[in-house]
């Protein structure tokens, strides 16, 4: 099952499986050293990582300056990660709260995986609103 729809977090727990939510860094970072929920300062980076937090477990890695390779790389560690932590069951939901850099190198090594891309090809504001609207609403 692949959804490349809006849905909602309602909708997410009535889908059976453990739920893994794969969240993107932003440019935007404190000036210090700091926990990733406190470095990343976007809105886009906080709503999806209070989202996030709702739903499933946290992984950040910004891909934006990696090449073709260094991303091949990072889609094998991550596969490696999610083996140790006993997530290659196909029962698990992956949701993509990021946006196409993050997804595309994993998207062939999962075939297996149920895929949920709760932003579809929506932009920032409307990502933003439904991330809003799902971390104001209680679970």
């Amino acid at each position: 099952m692949n959804q490349r729809k809006l849905v909602s977090g309602r909708e997410l727990q009535d889908i059976p499986g453990i739920k893994v939510a794969l969240v993107a860094c932003c440019p935007l970072k404190a000036d210090h050293p700091a926990r990733p929920d406190r470095f990343y300062l976007s809105p886009l980076f906080q709503r999806s990582l209070a989202f996030a937090k709702r739903y499933c477990h946290r992984y950040e890695l910004s891909l934006a300056a990696l090449g073709k390779q260094q991303r091949q790389r990072w889609a094998r560690l991550v596969i490696e990660q999610m083996k140790s932590a006993g997530l290659m069951d196909p029962s698990v939901v992956l949701i993509w709260l990021t946006g196409q850099s993050y997804c595309k190198p994993l998207l062939s090594i999962l075939p297996t995986h149920r895929h949920i891309f709760p932003f579809a090809d929506s932009g920032i504001w409307s990502r933003l609103s439904w991330l809003q609207r799902e971390i104001e609403e209680p679970s």
